[in-house]
């Protein structure tokens, strides 16, 4: 089947919020070239596209009005308005580093009567793509009337007048109108652009009609789920009617497809207050965020609120694509429909915390309270760390809720989480002024004033350290019991000698992929704690968290703040070398890439995949940078990069970013221990040919390099390759070589069925007598708790292989509940809870699921 456009568009266009400025609020009909171009001139002079703002979007009224070109069928430009046509408008707009966009209708005509593409879809496809068109606003005029779908009349839009309007947003009637006569128009356009060689970004500007977000999704990237925010003149009231419609239809809204609120009237004359709200929301709801007013009359103040660092940060998520919904209606019982007074306690998750809004839609200043244990997020009363999203203050810890004095139709937006948030930035950014860096750093969205050396102070001891959720300091506690397996008695650690030594005892090897006494992370890694602070913080870190995680009592406070400056030195440290002030060397290299690995499992035990893909994507970039360097031999880096690569390699299973995917570490030869550079380089294969089959059409798609024979031969190679540089190691006993052949025995099985399950020329493989040698083999480990931690891939590939074989379910959640209490390792009650989502669906694809659960913001990670 053809693929769907939301889903599969290449480069990760259309993945996130499209931001931009459009023509029609700010000037309607009365458009032209110079103020297309001075608009695109004013987003770059006044900060809009370091900012994140890409699109320059000309609406309706650029084309002759008489009709096409009578012997091309094409549309004209009006040469009159554009003098260097749309090929020289489009060349300008990109020579500022911009995007540009272009409008048209699925009907005869636009809505100021111009030439419209019905029945002309195919030419006009093709006509924006030679013109440099990157976005296609496609509206909804001039079809012969606007209730020809046989969609129940109401008059749910009584502005500016009761009217009866065409497929309303409510009530929901229960037809499936996927197959009507709107989504045929729209799906022809859809076809058409697909078409093309040149990827166009498609918003259908459908007003809402035939509950289009029910299907809007496979048609396109966003869609109009209301008809206009404004017919000549910004209103309030209009705001809020359309705000409360979106309330109700947020679920449709993630990854790649969207409901579309509408362009933004922020600086066309609504209150200071009123703009926040409406940006904020906006924003919050994951809608686009189209700017619709003159740029070049805008005031600083406006400039600031469109260019707020925290609402762009959530509204382009790179992680989390679910948006911002009511947690709270306030004045009116939850779930109430009511344009006058929407819902006004809002929340979402970001991987910079929780966003929460407090929305005042009243005519008089109102006291409100965001409460902790009401609020989705967090769930819980205690102690959050908070700040304020419009001017950056840090408001400290706040117990249980957060009160404050809102203005009559102002919104304040908090950002809360239990300590000072922060987070990757993109390890190649793709926007804003630091677009193209090849190196990661970590940027503090809360303001904190980052150091740019290493902290100072090396005393051992941390018992002074304090954090939102801790009154008490650090103290000796007593031993306590640990979880099945038990793990041994010890006191628990407090000081710094004693957590290096419970790091080097229970820690050090559960990030090794195979486990020695010569493990780097036990040699020389640990012996870097004396001369890195930034090290001696995350060890201290991981250290506190999996005694916690793994015992059942005498939890010990963790002091964010061991963590979180540990995160801002390398950032420090990272952005001094991406602005070429500080040169990188071997040490500073070992200790940063050595530091966000164990930050990364930090992550893993206590926030889950989701956040430790971040560090996987920095530790990604910083390799990048080293493997341009003289002394890139060094045996410890490359240990670690190859420790890096194992972990890449089989994120990338789970991950369906297929830009994510194909900038994957891969390994390199090893020099220190078993080497699995083969089986994972295979491992990587089979993934790569699944991604890119999401978005090549069959027709074009190449078939895989491997037949089904050839990829058992490479399998067995590399198996071999594998078991045999077990043999340059001379610190495995009798026991620990043989589980180790049992390990590579089911990463080979686990292949085998990971790539009948990736590629329909691979379905041929057989899964069901792999599964049953799988897991007799599992069960003839001599020590697995000494190489739990390798385990977690094969089982969950050999999890999704037995939906209708109950028995084997329970053994895999029994075993990675094992897994889980010698770990700590939190994400591994993720991959349980995907699986039996997978075993009581209908589908037998887990590939599609997880898909569905990343488009959802619930990355899974089975590492």
């Amino acid at each position: 089947p053809k693929p769907k456009l939301a889903l599969e568009r290449p480069n990760s266009i259309g993945k996130l919020p499209a931001l931009g400025w459009n023509s029609w609020n700010a000037y309607f009909c009365d458009v032209d070239q110079d103020k297309i171009l001075t608009a695109a001139r004013a987003m770059v002079d006044l900060g809009f596209k370091d900012a994140g703002y890409e699109y320059v979007i000309l609406d309706d009224c650029w084309s002759v009005k008489d009709g096409r070109d009578p012997d091309t069928n094409r549309l004209q430009p009006d040469l009159t308005k554009f003098p260097a046509g749309m090929n020289g408008t489009a060349d300008e707009v990109h020579s500022s580093g911009l995007k540009f966009g272009m409008y048209s209708s699925a009907g005869t005509q636009t809505c100021a009567s111009y030439p419209g593409s019905l029945g002309y879809e195919a030419i006009d496809a093709e006509t924006f793509a030679e013109w440099g068109v990157d976005y296609l606003k496609y509206d909804n005029c001039k079809i012969n009337g606007s209730c020809t779908d046989q969609t129940p009349e109401t008059e749910y839009y009584t502005w500016p007048s009761s009217r009866p309007f065409c497929a309303t947003e409510f009530p929901v009637d229960g037809v499936d109108y996927s197959t009507s006569k709107t989504a045929q128009r729209f799906k022809t356009m859809e076809n058409a652009l697909l078409e093309q060689e040149r990827t166009i970004l498609y918003s259908l500007c459908q007003w809402g009609v035939n509950q289009v977000w029910t299907w809007g999704n496979e048609t396109a990237n966003s869609w109009r789920m209301s008809n206009d925010i404004g017919f000549g003149t910004p209103s309030w009231a209009r705001v809020l009617e359309i705000l409360n419609v979106n309330s109700f239809l947020l679920d449709y809204t993630n990854f790649w497809g969207r409901n579309d609120p509408d362009i933004l009237e922020v600086g066309n004359g609504l209150s200071l207050e009123e703009d926040r709200s409406h940006f904020a929301l906006w924003a919050m709801m994951k809608g686009p965020l189209l700017m619709g007013t003159d740029l070049t009359q805008l005031d600083e103040t406006r400039i600031a609120l469109l260019q707020n660092k925290y609402l762009l940060a959530f509204n382009q998520d790179t992680l989390i694509g679910e948006p911002a919904k009511p947690y709270k209606w306030g004045q009116n019982e939850d779930w109430t429909f009511n344009s006058s007074v929407p819902a006004m306690y809002w929340s979402g998750a970001s991987t910079n915390g929780t966003m929460v809004a407090m929305f005042n839609p009243l005519d008089s200043e109102l006291s409100m309270s965001a409460i902790w244990e009401e609020i989705p997020q967090l769930g819980a009363a205690g102690r959050r760390h908070v700040f304020d999203v419009w001017t950056g203050e840090d408001k400290g810890c706040s117990e249980d809720q957060m009160t404050t004095d809102v203005a009559s139709h102002d919104t304040v937006v908090y950002l809360i989480g239990y300590g000072k948030r922060v987070q990757w930035v993109h390890d190649v950014a793709t926007r804003g002024h630091q677009k193209g860096l090849q190196a990661t750093f970590l940027e503090n969205h809360c303001r904190l004033g980052l150091q740019r050396t290493a902290p100072e102070s090396s005393t051992n001891d941390l018992r002074d350290t304090q954090d939102c959720n801790s009154g008490t300091s650090l103290e000796t506690v007593s031993e306590r019991e640990g979880i099945i397996p038990r793990l041994p008695s010890n006191p628990p650690p407090t000081d710094l000698e004693t957590l290096k030594g419970y790091y080097r005892d229970h820690i050090a090897r559960l990030m090794a992929w195979f486990h020695s006494d010569d493990n780097l992370y036990r040699t020389q890694v640990l012996s870097m704690v004396s001369t890195s602070p930034v090290l001696r913080l995350a060890i201290s870190a991981i250290s506190t968290l999996h005694w916690n995680a793994t015992r059942q009592a005498d939890q010990l406070p963790l002091a964010e703040d061991i963590r979180d400056q540990a995160v801002q030195s390398i950032t420090a440290s990272v952005r001094a070398i991406t602005d070429s002030t500080e040169y990188i060397d071997l040490e500073m290299a070992r200790w940063m890439l050595a530091s966000i690995m164990v930050l990364s499992c930090c992550e893993m035990i206590e926030l889950g995949a989701t956040a430790a893909d971040w560090h996987r994507r920095a530790a990604r970039s910083l390799v990048n940078v080293v493997k341009t360097m003289a002394w890139r031999e060094d045996v410890l880096l490359v240990f670690l990069m190859n420790q890096l690569s194992e972990y890449d390699v089989l994120s990338c299973t789970t991950s369906f970013d297929l830009a994510d995917v194909q900038a994957a570490i891969l390994p390199t030869a090893r020099r220190n221990g078993p080497s699995f550079s083969r089986l994972l380089c295979l491992i990587h294969e089979i993934t790569l040919q699944n991604r890119k089959s999401l978005v090549i059409p069959g027709d074009q798609r190449e078939a895989p390099s491997l037949t089904c024979l050839q990829l058992r031969y490479e399998l067995e190679m590399a198996r071999g390759e594998t078991l045999t540089s077990i043999g340059d190691a001379t610190s495995y006993d009798r026991t620990q070589e043989r589980d180790f052949v049992r390990l590579v025995d089911l990463y080979c099985k686990a292949a085998l069925l990971y790539a009948r399950q990736a590629c329909r020329e691979w379905k041929a493989i057989a899964g069901d007598s792999i599964i049953d040698d799988f897991f007799y083999t599992l069960k003839t480990f001599d020590e697995a708790k000494s190489l739990c931690q390798n385990l977690a891939w094969p089982l969950f590939i050999a999890g999704t292989e037995v939906r209708e074989d109950p028995g084997k379910q329970e053994e895999v959640i029994t075993i990675f509940a094992e897994i889980r209490s010698v770990t700590g390792f939190d994400h591994f009650r993720e991959l349980v809870e995907f699986l039996s989502s997978f075993w009581s669906g209908s589908s037998s694809d887990w590939l599609s699921h997880a898909k569905q659960w990343e488009q959802r913001g619930k990355r899974i990670l089975a590492v």
